[in-house]
Order: C-alpha cells, then structure tokens, then sequence
C-alpha cells in the first residue's frame, strides 16, 4: 500500500485540479508490446511511453506508462474514456473530440467563433503552403503533405515579437499578448471562460478533465519507480 506521507505528496502537487478530478495510475507489464518514447525526463531518467497493448484479436490499445530507465514495468494512467493529450510542460486527460486548445476570443462566458484578423492570417498560411492539405482549429494551422505532419503554424506568432520559445513550450494556464508578448494571466487554464478578450491556453485545453505538470509528476514518480516493494496502484485525488 502506498504510505500516508506519499498519498499526501501527490495531493499537495495536484490540489490545484477540480475536486473532481480523479488520477489512477496501476501497474503495467510492457512485455514485448511495442513502445515508443513520447518524453524523456533525463534528469531521473523517467520515461512516459505510447505502449501499443494488443489484444487476443490483434486489436490493439493505446496505453501510456511511465516507466525508469530500460525497465519493463512501470505504471499506466487509467484513461477510461478519457483521451492522452499533451505539450511539451503538461500532460493531461481531455474529452473525445472536445480539442480546447489555441486562441480564444471571449465574451460573456463564452467563447466567440471568429478571431479578430483570422482571414488575413488564414490567406498568409495558405499561400504559404499552398500545396499542402491546412488543418485549422482555433487559431492553431497544422500543415500535412501526404497524411504526414510537416509544420503547426500559430495565430499568435503572426502578432508576437518572436516566435521563441513556441506556444508548446509554455507552462499550462491562460496568457493574453502585451506589448507582443505572451503574459500568463492565470495558471489554471480551465478558468479561461472568467476572462474578457483574446486569449492563448496550451495543450490539454481549457477543457481538460485533469492536468498534470510534467516536471511535478516526473519527480514524484521516481520516488516510486525506485521503491522495491511499489504499489499496485497510486490513485491522485
């Protein structure tokens, strides 16, 4: 069983999440299914893999596990029906087909379709790219040539100073641009609609169900991941 003070340390990372939310993260035997890294945490040499868990008919699910150095075990988050999403700072647990990620004009507790100037930058990118299929949700262009990823192009980079660092870089919360550049107003990304004006929030989105901090969870893990006798499961309220 995982001990009272560990229990304790998970709650004080994540009490910033809705009471609502629940993380469980169960041990997971990666075995010979196939992996592969989505991030590397060096400084404890923590992994977060996309394991593909097939089933008795070849079906096969994604699972994501956390797991230390070349080890073959490690802990699965528990995403129900829930969906994986993550940037480079936070990871987290969204809602199918509720993407709530990018640039957002808000008004009266709602988000308004239109973004101001968004013609003008829409015909920038398209010729740009012109021979190229342009995915476009909230503010966010992501490029494709021949079904593969080639470049993800940003409503805001066309107002900032600089396009350094990108908006995959920035911690989770809500920013708004001053002076060409990106101020965090609130940490809490999921408060986006108390705020009046345009707004940027990172990926998982202001929709998201849970958010974790990459650095936060990646310590805190090892501490886990290096006990010889683990948990079966940790659950995060």
């Amino acid at each position: 069983m995982v001990s009272t003070k560990l229990c304790f340390l998970f709650i004080l990372i994540f009490a910033s999440c809705r009471q609502e939310n629940k993380f469980l993260l169960k041990q997971f035997d990666i075995g010979s299914n196939d992996a592969d890294t989505i991030m590397h945490y060096a400084k404890n040499n923590v992994y977060l893999l996309n394991v593909k868990d097939y089933g008795f008919l070849g079906e096969y699910k994604n699972q994501f596990v956390f797991t230390k150095g070349q080890s073959l075990s490690g802990y699965k988050i528990e995403t129900g029906k829930l969906i994986f999403s993550h940037s480079n700072k936070s990871i987290g647990l969204i809602t199918p087909g509720e993407y709530s990620s990018g640039w957002f004009l808000v008004k009266n507790h709602h988000t308004i379709p239109v973004l101001p100037k968004l013609d003008s930058i829409r015909s920038l990118v398209h010729i740009k790219y012109v021979h190229y299929f342009i995915h476009e949700e909230n503010g966010v262009f992501t490029v494709f040539k021949d079904s593969k990823l080639i470049q993800k192009e940003s409503y805001g980079s066309f107002f900032r100073e600089k396009k350094y660092p990108l908006e995959n870089d920035f911690d989770y919360g809500i920013y708004r641009l001053e002076n060409r550049k990106l101020v965090k107003v609130n940490r809490d990304g999921r408060k986006l609609l108390d705020q009046v004006g345009l707004y940027f929030v990172p990926l998982p989105g202001f929709k998201a169900f849970a958010v974790w901090n990459i650095d936060e969870i990646f310590n805190s893990l090892d501490s886990v991941l290096i006990m010889q006798s683990q948990p079966k499961q940790i659950e995060i309220k």
